[in-house]
């Protein structure tokens, strides 16, 4: 059996009590927890008034932990200390951020909520929890890679504003395990991989949003004010996913990065990711997709969407979606309406489906309207007023609207050769 013991110090006649389980260091309290030691707490810990800890050992606790202390509750020269949070659903509370070593979350889908901003500098093991930050920031200052360890646990922010931060020093792919189980109890992790391009130091921030963009209130981490109404967009977008979008922030460096953004094959078909970018709408951003047999990281989905080499954190919202791409359309250059039944009218060969409006306009080289059409199976047969129009070369104006909740319309144009 492991040994239990503590070293308590009191520079003012102060005192270490277990009322009722719980372990309270009342004020100017230092404990000192040694090396190859636990405290076991059937109950909460509680740190008061100018209380300390010096833990090079293990803290075992099933209740909640509250540091009122005008400290960080650890002294930051003493490192390797393990906290364990062994009970159902725990809090980290108190007036001041608590800075952890590393942290220890058990329990199959229980909660442990963060009521405040909370510090980890050495390893966060997430193990099948929920972290719950709600409008915090939890914050891991250890730039190895694997600082965070979990295998169905993840970090949930359910208010605009909660954050899991990293740091960052190299080139390796850093996870960002974020989830929620309002997605999807069974399957909550829709993570977020991010490998910076090289090895200067960065702070990047990730949250999972459980709601539409169109829902969500409040102030992000890059003071981007919500909601991000999908309606203001670019025109070629649609389909946004409404169970969830993501929160990308690089709030400290300037690293360019390579993004993935992990999804179940039930939230849906998709062919990009949007960005409410700094003009105030949403952008494609070209993500491309991907699709896995197994997963390529243990339990993670097996759909990514992925960009490289980028750069544009002004605002930090991202959310799946699809594009609507007009270079699917074939536009033949030139025509021959002699009654043949061959090449005898002009009209764009589509590839595309599900177009809301379509119009087609032909001109002559003085912007004269000889045709016009909002069929898509019509095209112009070269006449004008029943009349046929000479050889020659004119212009035509293809609009398309591919979302009746945007009012633009996809525009090209360009010129068809007409021979007789």
């Amino acid at each position: 059996m492991s040994k239990i013991s503590f070293i308590l110090l009191i520079p003012f006649l102060s005192t270490l009590s277990f009322a009722q389980g719980n372990l309270v260091a009342s004020t100017n309290t230092t404990i000192i927890i040694e090396n190859n030691t636990t405290v076991y707490v059937e109950g909460n810990v509680k740190l008061e008034q100018s209380s300390l800890f010096k833990n090079s050992g293990d803290i075992k606790l099933t209740g909640d932990w509250e540091n009122n202390s005008t400290s960080n509750a650890f002294d930051p020269a003493v490192i390797n200390g393990n906290v364990h949070f062994f009970g159902g659903n725990q809090h980290i509370k108190g007036i001041s951020e608590t800075h952890f070593y590393n942290v220890h979350l058990y329990g199959d889908y229980t909660v442990k909520e963060c009521l405040l901003n909370t510090e980890i500098d050495g390893r966060l093991h997430l193990y099948n929890s929920e972290l719950q930050t709600h409008d915090n920031w939890v914050t891991i200052t250890n730039s190895n890679s694997n600082a965070i360890t979990f295998n169905k646990g993840y970090v949930a922010s359910d208010l605009l504003g909660g954050y899991l931060i990293r740091k960052t020093n190299s080139t390796d792919n850093y996870y960002f395990p974020v989830g929620n189980s309002l997605i999807n109890f069974y399957k909550r992790l829709r993570p977020v991989t991010i490998a910076p391009l090289n090895n200067s130091e960065n702070y990047y921030a990730v949250r999972l949003a459980p709601l539409s963009p169109n829902d969500d209130i409040g102030n992000s981490i890059t003071n981007s004010l919500a909601p991000y109404p999908t309606t203001i967009k670019q025109v070629e977008l649609n389909g946004f996913n409404d169970l969830f979008y993501h929160n990308i922030a690089r709030i400290n460096g300037n690293s360019p990065t390579n993004i993935d953004i992990w999804y179940e094959k039930e939230d849906g078909e998709y062919n990009t990711v949007a960005h409410w970018r700094n003009e105030e709408q949403w952008f494609d951003e070209k993500f491309t997709i991907e699709n896995f047999s197994s997963p390529t990281v243990s339990n993670f989905p097996l759909y990514k969407a992925s960009i490289t080499n980028y750069d544009n954190f002004i605002h930090d919202a991202f959310i799946l979606s699809s594009v609507f791409k007009i270079e699917n359309l074939y536009i033949p250059n030139t025509f021959t309406p002699n009654g043949d039944s061959n090449n005898d009218t002009f009209n764009p060969i589509a590839t595309y489906e599900d177009i809301q409006r379509y119009e087609l306009t032909i001109f002559d080289r003085w912007g004269k309207q000889l045709f016009s059409t909002s069929d898509s199976e019509e095209g112009w047969d070269g006449l004008h007023q029943n009349e046929e129009v000479p050889t020659g070369t004119y212009v035509w104006l293809l609009k398309i609207k591919p979302d009746e909740n945007n009012a633009n319309y996809i525009e090209k144009m360009g010129h068809i050769h007409l021979l007789r």
